[in-house]
């Protein structure tokens, strides 16, 4: 889990949107969202990556109790499936890294 944003490298972002990456799309609200690949963003909010979608290999979650680490389970926090093409296009670095890191 990286505390900066990988489209910026600005650091201190762990309070912000986190993008989780499942290879199969195939969350599971009972673990942690640190069980997927994962990066925070400084350069995009929640709502700046549209509205939810019924599949993606992509979602962003908000942390509900403001703590680093990721403990939280994905049924714990804010959280949606996003458009991969909205993602690709408004964080491309963060897209093209959490691919490579789930293969």
């Amino acid at each position: 889990m990286s505390l900066a944003c990988f489209e910026c490298k600005q650091i201190g972002f762990f309070v912000r949107p986190l993008i989780l990456f499942e290879r199969k799309g195939s969350f599971d609200p009972q673990k942690p969202v640190s069980h997927y690949h994962n990066f925070y963003t400084g350069c995009a909010t929640f709502d700046d990556l549209g509205e939810a979608v019924k599949s993606s290999r992509f979602m962003v979650v908000e942390l509900c109790h403001n703590q680093s680490g990721g403990e939280d389970k994905i049924e714990e926090t804010k959280h949606k499936l996003v458009d991969e093409e909205v993602l690709a296009k408004k964080l491309p670095k963060t897209f093209k890294a959490l691919l490579k890191a789930g293969k």
